[in-house]
């Protein structure tokens, strides 16, 4: 059976709701209001995923010699993420507003 949220209702969604809170928050940190290219936006949206997706979906251990929690970067490229990124290649300084 089929269950939709009323119009103007987002806290009927819940943790699906959550995520995409996540999401537009995640977005609004790296871009801000900056007019970006396709390419600019697409790198956005690819940090913004690498980003929610090393969340842990277990409990987390404040004790350092515990194992890592699993998060979606384990199931999605086998680890927790953020490795795969490149180094900066630029040599000067880089400004979103004076690009």
């Amino acid at each position: 059976m089929w269950s939709f949220n009323p119009p103007w209702a987002p806290h009927f969604g819940r943790v699906h709701e959550t995520m995409i809170k996540s999401a537009k928050r995640a977005t609004y940190a790296i871009l801000g209001t900056a007019d970006v290219t396709n390419e600019e936006l697409m790198t956005a949206f690819t940090g913004k995923e690498a980003l929610i997706n090393s969340r842990p979906l277990t409990y987390q251990s404040t004790n350092p010699s515990d194992d890592t929690p699993i998060t979606p970067n384990h199931f999605l490229i086998g680890q927790v993420g953020g490795q795969l990124a490149p180094g900066s290649v630029d040599s000067g300084k880089f400004s979103p507003k004076k690009r």
